[in-house]
């Protein structure tokens, strides 16, 4: 790959130089005198860049020995999920792996095995895990972070990736000044270990220059790029170059480094052979290989629609949408998906709404990476397939009434995809649900005043109270009877005592959220005659000559809202309020009966 004026390229010499900005040319500030600098530099947050593991495109890179430890932290993984993998070294250094989702092609036991030592060429050891199984690729770069028990003079420590058991061969990590103090971190595709190594005059001479590569092979290129990309790193921190100088260079080895991660998923036999199958099941694994790759060209590279990174974004809309293509003329001439497009069976709407929710994801992904040919492709032949679908189910839907939760799904699809008009036809056609509740609560109620208080215990019992969903709501009415009484004490004893027996009227509303009814009642505050003369009041206190309010709605306020069974059963519920001198506690035994769709 040539690069113009901005790029990077490491040169083999006999004497240590740091590489030139610019093909030929030194870059302001650099010199070609050996390295370390005389001037230490800051510790910066841990940052991670690609590190190849891949050691067969890079001509020099150097053998080492290690030394495993016989015990080591193992951790089952699978590929739908995140794996994070932590081991203690002999003297105290601590090393994490995290493997993101899908990185695994298929489930593994993933194990770190610490280092009790190393022989590195110009180095001292310092710290090191090895990673097994050995040779395991990743669809996804993994995160090694080691950190020394012994700090590492930034000056001079290096992260260092290896590959292979018996003969293993290193090349260059991250420069320990770049990263976080004591912190190293390496991105890997394919497991062996890493290594954290202090350099001497020797090893700058070895490792730094570490730049002759195959560039014929996709390996080589992603190794050299991968080289350049940490040199430029050391040399901004140790103010060798300017960091404007280090970013235009970067970027230009960054996309030499996504070409060659593109190549490599050109090369993958088993994701090609998803891609080629069109098989909608392996969605999933296709999706998760290529964002990761989509991901890093949308951020470097403006969006991945302009500048040098959108023939890497071209590469992987082609892959992308070669794919959905291929899943589209699966589908179509899949006679099982065919057949229940039509036959619009109930028994059906998971599987169809399991593929269309594939496809409505893959169109999504589509329309963000820019492929709108495509995208649009998707969306018409989804809209279509659901056309047909929805028809059918329309055609049976007077005998055999929707489930409101399975035809939600469709009905938002619907909205989404913009057919107004299925989603009203659906929405017509729904049985949304239909219960009976029985109601039996209680309300304790105290209320301190000084030398007196009151108390109020009520009961309340409701029957079969009808509550009917429409449109996603509930909403019922019915008669609930309370019964109890209020009572008044002064200096600790009782005065007063005034009974409570009625019915009211009781307002449910509501609505349905997956398995459960979520519902609030509602008692109206109806003023009650005035109090009947209180033999026990103070001589000269008369009753009071306003109406005062029941306790009725208290209950209900108390309780807000209440969850319930949508599949029918008793639940019970019990909360209490204060309001300063005010206790009340509110409970309730609640019955649901499920009626069932005429």
């Amino acid at each position: 790959m040539a690069h113009g004026g901005a790029g990077f390229r490491i040169a083999a010499v006999a004497t240590m130089a740091i590489a030139l900005v610019g093909c030929g040319s030194t870059a302001p500030g650099m010199t070609p005198s050996p390295v370390p600098s005389e001037q230490a530099s800051p510790a910066g947050s841990a940052a991670t860049s690609p590190v190849s593991d891949e050691t067969d495109g890079d001509t020099t890179a150097l053998s080492v020995s290690v030394s495993p430890v016989a015990t080591g932290s193992s951790v089952d993984s699978q590929p739908e999920g995140e794996t994070v993998v932590e081991a203690a070294g002999p003297d105290g250094s601590h090393y994490r792996l995290d493997i993101p989702a899908f990185a695994l092609a298929a489930p593994a036991a993933i194990t770190l095995r610490p280092l009790s030592g190393a022989n590195i060429p110009g180095a001292t050891f310092l710290a090191g895990v090895e990673i097994e199984p050995s040779g395991l690729r990743l669809r996804l770069p993994a995160s090694l972070t080691l950190s020394p028990a012994v700090m590492a003079d930034t000056r001079t420590a290096v992260s260092l990736a290896y590959s292979g058991k018996e003969s293993p061969r290193a090349v260059l990590g991250a420069r320990g000044a770049a990263l976080a103090a004591g912190t190293h971190s390496i991105l890997l595709t394919h497991f062996s270990g890493g290594l954290v190594a202090g350099l001497d005059a020797s090893g700058e001479s070895l490792w730094l220059q570490q730049g002759t590569f195959n560039t014929d092979t996709r390996a080589g290129r992603q190794a050299e790029a991968e080289h350049a990309i940490r040199v430029l790193e050391w040399a901004e921190q140790q103010g060798r170059i300017s960091h404007d100088e280090a970013t235009s260079s970067k970027q230009t080895w960054m996309q030499q480094w996504l070409e060659s991660q593109i190549e490599a998923l050109q090369q993958d036999p088993k994701l090609q052979s998803e891609i080629a199958s069109g098989d909608i099941e392996q969605a999933g694994d296709v999706e998760a290989a290529l964002a990761g790759i989509a991901q890093k060209v949308l951020e470097l590279g403006n969006q991945g629609n302009e500048g040098p990174f959108a023939e890497a974004m071209a590469k992987v809309i082609a892959l992308e949408g070669t794919f959905a293509r291929n899943v589209i003329d699966h589908l179509q001439n899949d006679p099982t998906f065919q057949q229940k497009l039509d036959l619009g069976l109930v028994s059906n709407m998971d599987d169809v709404r399991a593929v269309l929710d594939a496809m409505f994801g893959i169109e999504r992904s589509q329309d963000i990476i820019g492929d709108s040919a495509t995208s649009r492709l998707i969306h018409d032949t989804l809209v279509a397939w659901f056309k047909r679908f929805v028809a059918s189910v329309l055609a049976s839907c007077k005998e055999a009434p929707l489930d409101a939760s399975l035809a939600a799904g469709f009905i938002r699809m619907a909205q989404e995809l913009g057919d107004t008009g299925s989603a009203a036809a659906l929405s017509d056609c729904v049985w949304e649900g239909a219960w009976l509740l029985d109601v039996d609560g209680t309300l304790k109620r105290t209320i301190e005043l000084g030398a007196a208080s009151m108390d109020v215990n009520a009961t309340y019992t409701s029957r079969q109270i009808l509550l009917k969903a429409s449109g996603g709501a509930i909403a019922a009415s019915g008669s609930i009877t309370v019964s109890g009484n209020q009572r008044l004490f002064g200096e600790g004893k009782l005065i007063c005592t005034w009974s409570i027996a009625h019915s009211a009227s009781v307002q449910v509303t509501g609505s349905r959220e997956g398995a459960e009814l979520a519902l609030r009642l509602q008692l109206p505050y109806e003023p009650l005659t005035m109090l009947p003369s209180c033999p026990g009041l103070p001589k000269g206190a008369p009753p009071p000559q306003k109406p005062f309010s029941s306790s009725d709605p208290i209950w209900a306020e108390v309780l807000q809202e209440i969850r319930l069974p949508a599949d029918g059963g008793t639940r019970k519920v019990s909360r209490t309020r204060t309001l300063g001198p005010q206790t009340d506690v509110a409970a309730g035994t609640f019955t649901v009966t499920v009626v069932l769709p005429p």
